[in-house]
């Protein structure tokens, strides 16, 4: 039921949803979950598996809270995702994530390890205002759009890096650090990524001692042969009818 649930169950699958959340199960890994949904304030008391999980309308872990660790990997969330002002608590894991279209984390607190490494965001992504405790892995992370960490907080060791390659930064997408605060600037790692130096106005760069394999001022284009979605990006329309 969960797993490939058809418009004429949808019902049903919301009953056991439903169901999962009130005895605190919290294991969704490849459950498709065919309408928009809210777990808007939702506490997740124990580890959350949305491992292989397909979101295929706008989602909401609006003010959620994770008490423990929350697994992301290879989810694809085919539209917007909302994830303002949630508390990671613990590890939480986005690698190979799909975002195809805005997400936003905006003021989202990672109190330990987070990690973006391979995900892929194919529009807006926001994280203004997020607070990273701990380490922050943006390893190969594609951003094919504007990516906004204005006054995030970077309290311990950051990477962003490329691969030399595939394109990882598409010929639209630009940074935003504007007023970012670095706890320990020299933890702040940038390799094999092109940069331009208007991302970061407003951020003391002078203690920046690990950007490495880079470009200044360059911009970096995705061939016009690249198509920014997966070959094997599910569409919603036609396996749900």
């Amino acid at each position: 039921m969960l797993h490939f649930p058809g418009i004429e169950k949808r019902t049903a699958f919301k009953q056991a949803l439903d169901e999962k959340l009130s005895g605190e199960d919290f294991d969704f890994g490849g459950v498709w979950f065919p309408d928009e949904i809210s777990f808007k304030s939702f506490q997740f008391a124990t580890d959350a598996n949305f491992r292989f999980a397909f979101f295929c309308s706008r989602t909401s872990f609006d003010s959620a809270q994770f008490k423990a660790e929350s697994d992301f990997r290879d989810t694809i969330f085919n539209e917007e995702a909302d994830f303002q002002e949630v508390t990671f608590g613990g590890f939480a894991y986005f690698t190979r994530a799909v975002f195809g279209a805005n997400a936003s984390f905006k003021a989202s607190m990672f109190a330990t390890r987070a990690f973006f490494t391979n995900a892929k965001f194919l529009a807006r992504s926001d994280f203004t205002f997020a607070s990273f405790m701990e380490r922050a892995y943006f390893q190969q992370t594609s951003f094919l759009a504007k990516a906004y960490f204005t006054y995030t907080s970077f309290q311990s060791y950051v990477l962003f890096s490329g691969n030399p390659q595939t394109q990882t930064i598409g010929d639209e997408a630009s940074f935003d650090f504007q007023f970012a605060r670095l706890e320990r600037p020299e933890r702040v790692s940038f390799h094999t990524i092109t940069l331009s130096p208007h991302w970061f106005i407003n951020v003391d760069t002078r203690m920046w001692t690990s950007i490495t394999s880079i470009g200044i001022g360059g911009r970096v284009d995705l061939p016009s042969s690249v198509n920014p979605r997966p070959a094997n990006f599910p569409s919603c329309i036609a396996t749900l009818q």
